[in-house]
């Protein structure tokens, strides 16, 4: 199963922004 370079950049995006969303709700609460 092979990935173009596109497909992870955005697996690698939302699975950082889901990290931040994470992270500020941790701090906010």
């Amino acid at each position: 199963m092979s990935m173009d370079a596109k497909e992870i950049e955005g697996l690698v995006r939302s699975s950082r922004d889901k990290a931040k969303k994470l992270v500020t709700a941790q701090n906010e609460s």
